[in-house]
């Protein structure tokens, strides 16, 4: 660990270090942003959800390094409510159960058959 102190009074080479300059600050502030958005969806939907970063170092030569990173959130998914369908005997889905006769509430020309009416 010796070795590292010289090179941390230079400037903080740690991991959040480096991350914290890459793009300026932009790479940290977009994932802490990231990261605060995926809490409050997973506590929303009860579900897990990932945050990758990726670190691409390149080879510059003499020494130099080229370290460029990136990030991608995978929220949960919110799932939309399901509708409950029968299937009938054509494999067609339909709201009213198939197999269930139907009681006549209503008269074919609106009149609810109700006694007294006439």
């Amino acid at each position: 660990m010796e070795k590292n102190t010289a090179a941390r009074k230079r400037g903080d080479t740690s991991f959040v270090g480096v991350l914290q300059q890459c793009a300026r600050g932009v790479v940290a502030d977009e994932l802490d942003t990231q990261l605060r958005d995926l809490v409050k969806k997973v506590l929303d939907t009860n579900k897990a959800g990932t945050l990758d970063v990726k670190i691409r170092v390149d080879p510059k030569g003499a020494g130099r390094v080229t370290v460029q990173a990136s990030s991608k959130a995978t929220p949960p998914k919110e799932e939309m409510e399901g509708s409950i369908f029968f299937v009938d005997d054509e494999f067609g889905l339909c709201r009213d159960n198939p197999q269930q006769r139907r009681i006549p509430l209503m008269m074919d020309d609106g009149d609810s058959g109700a006694a007294g009416d006439e």
